[in-house]
Parts: structure tokens; C-alpha cells; sequence
């Protein structure tokens, strides 16, 4: 994740002949502060990059230092569509979007979104379905079993045939040597 900063080790991931992806925009692995806002709603959220024309000059200026150094392809996460469009169309390598917008290469849409496993839809996300009250009525069905002695059974279970388990309780009851 990043840009400038780590060049060096993209160069040197690069030159080991490692494939390498870059990332840039919100950054939710190495980002501390300064990249989040406070909502009402939701607390605290992370900030859409590439709001201003010098914001997304900056992104790019990052983007073709990645692919100088020699990502083989891009991230971009959270950044305005106009500003991941100038990106995605000034870069030979695919271009990679998650709530970026329209115009990058492909797509990213976290699994938990995409089955409606949040308790609420973010704006850069879509679920296609909506599994969170089922899986929970599923996770709660097996529980109760577990704790009730319901499962697993004897269907649910293998066995050692007779000669080998008398073997094993001759072992067990021998002495330790």
C-alpha cells in the first residue's frame, strides 16, 4: 500500500522477479490517521481520495511511479471516479477499483457485501442478497445441537475397525515405558 514511500521496495520485489500489486487511495492496512472522517451514522469512516484536481494529479503521479517500479497492476480504493478514470486511462497495467467508480479494469466487491452480510449497505458496496439474518438462524441451529449432544452423531463419525481398537485399549492399558 502507498506510493513514493515504498518504491524502493516495490523496485526490489520487482527485480526478485515477485509479482507485486500496488494500492493506492484509502490505504485500511497501513492508514493510522488522517484519513477518516466522523459520521453521525457511523462514526468513523474513511475519506474518498481524489476529490480536487490536485488530488487526483497526485494519484496519478503515484500510480505511474507504481508502474515505473513495477507493479504489475493497481488498486485504487475509494477514489473519486474522474479521478480513478485518469488514472485507469494513463496506465498500461490493469487497473484495479474498489468503490472507485466505473471506469477502472475490474472490479472489488467484498464478499460480505456482496451476500449482505453487514447490517447495513455502503454506498460504494452492493449485496446481491441477503444472508445475514439466515446465517445467523444457521450458526444458532448448530449451536443449540453442539450443546445439546444433537450432533454430531454416529452418521457423523468414523470408526476404527475391532482389531484395531483392541490394539489401541492393550496399548493404552500397558504401562508407560
Amino acid at each position: 500500500e502507498g506510493g513514493t514511500a515504498i518504491l524502493p521496495q516495490v523496485e526490489a520485489l520487482a527485480q526478485a522477479g515477485i509479482p507485486t500489486v500496488g494500492h493506492l487511495g484509502f490505504t485500511p492496512q497501513s492508514s493510522t490517521r488522517g484519513f477518516y472522517l466522523y459520521s453521525e451514522r457511523r462514526g468513523t469512516v474513511p475519506k474518498f481520495h481524489g476529490k480536487g484536481p490536485r488530488g487526483a494529479m497526485s494519484l496519478l503521479d503515484e500510480a505511474r511511479r507504481l508502474e515505473d517500479s513495477g507493479v504489475f497492476s493497481l488498486v485504487l480504493e475509494m477514489v473519486t471516479e474522474e479521478a480513478a478514470q485518469a488514472v485507469s486511462e494513463n496506465l498500461a497495467i490493469p487497473v484495479i477499483g474498489i468503490g472507485s467508480g466505473r471506469y477502472c479494469d475490474g472490479q472489488i466487491l467484498i464478499v460480505n457485501d456482496l451476500m449482505g452480510l453487514n447490517s447495513e449497505t455502503l454506498l460504494i458496496a452492493k449485496s446481491y442478497a441477503s444472508l445475514r439474518g439466515e446465517l445467523a438462524a444457521i450458526f444458532q441451529s448448530y449451536r443449540r445441537e453442539v450443546e445439546s449432544g444433537l450432533f454430531p452423531t454416529a452418521d457423523h463419525t468414523v470408526h476404527m475397525d475391532g482389531d484395531s481398537y483392541q490394539k489401541l485399549q492393550k496399548i493404552l492399558r500397558s504401562p508407560p515405558q
